[in-house]
């Protein structure tokens, strides 16, 4: 498909509308690739044996911005009851573009009743080294910019379940 594309392990970059060869090893298949869409947020936990295993407490969003807006819609409920038909659930839109040079990632007014155990997001904006990161048009402390597969990247902690504009310049 036509945008550009990103292999999520090696953070090699191809642009679509091409065919792409990439050699696995037919004997462990551990090198098939993943391909996702620049733009694109990926929203994921720590490991678990088992679904409630522990606590889910902090959530790592990784943004790929472009110029394209991208919107991930985070739910939550119980997991164990109907409750969730009377409204009792967690929602939060995380959304994110790239204007001018300037990343801006905006996170949504909560909705419904429910109180996750979450409590923050670990944002990872790739592609981007910030000079100066603002919440609400405030500076803010406690982010850090360094490289990954994908080259330089902003990494910043914020609350969940709280809407924020966020900015890094």
């Amino acid at each position: 498909p036509r945008g550009t594309w990103i292999d999520y392990f090696k953070g090699t970059r191809y642009a679509g509308g091409q065919t792409v060869q990439i050699p696995l090893d037919k004997d462990s298949w551990q090198d098939i690739p993943l391909f996702i869409k620049d733009g694109s947020i990926l929203v994921s936990q720590g490991d678990e044996d088992y679904v409630g295993e522990k606590p889910l407490t902090t959530l790592t969003v990784d943004v790929f911005p472009s110029r394209t807006a991208a919107t991930f819609n985070y739910y939550d409920d119980d997991g164990q009851t109907y409750a969730y038909e009377k409204g009792v659930v967690f929602g939060q839109a995380i959304g994110a573009v790239l204007k001018g040079g300037v990343v801006q990632v905006d996170l949504g007014a909560r909705s419904g009743t429910y109180q996750p155990d979450l409590k923050q997001y670990l944002i990872q904006v790739h592609g981007k080294a910030a000079a100066r990161v603002t919440l609400n048009g405030h500076p803010i402390q406690g982010w850090s910019t360094g490289q990954d597969v994908y080259g330089p990247v902003t990494v910043l902690k914020v609350d969940a379940g709280v809407g924020a504009r966020i900015r890094l310049n």
